[in-house]
């Protein structure tokens, strides 16, 4: 049986030029979606997703074996605003959202996440 949970819901506060990242959340139950809602305030962000193997560990900027990037979010310079994103999450246990500023101005991101989960998955 599939069904939609909320993973994440956070307000981050990034400063201009800055990185910041969500917290962990947990995909290894995917169905296959993610539906992700990004509201900014100011600034020019570029939003990502990163993997990981544990909740606590190291996160990866994913890439496919031709080294092509293949967590994008957003495209960079994404302004004032809400978008929201259905995407495929990257095959790994735990993902996180990384926020880039693009050097344009401090801004509040809101990001909340969705994911499609099948409950028969043990």
């Amino acid at each position: 049986m599939l069904k939609l949970i909320q993973v994440l819901s956070e307000t981050i506060a990034v400063t201009q030029a800055g990185t910041l990242y969500s917290a962990a959340f947990e995909t290894r139950k995917s169905a296959g979606t993610l539906i992700i809602l990004i509201s900014t305030s100011a600034g020019s962000i570029t939003v990502t997703q990163q993997c990981g193997l544990t909740e606590d560990g190291t996160f990866y900027d994913p890439v496919s074996a031709a080294a092509a990037a293949l967590g994008a979010i957003t495209a960079a310079g994404f302004t004032v605003g809400t978008r929201y994103i259905s995407i495929s999450p990257v095959a790994a246990p735990w993902s996180r959202i990384k926020i880039v500023e693009a050097n344009s101005a401090a801004t509040s991101v809101v990001v909340k996440v969705y994911q499609l989960i099948d409950t028969n998955w043990r």
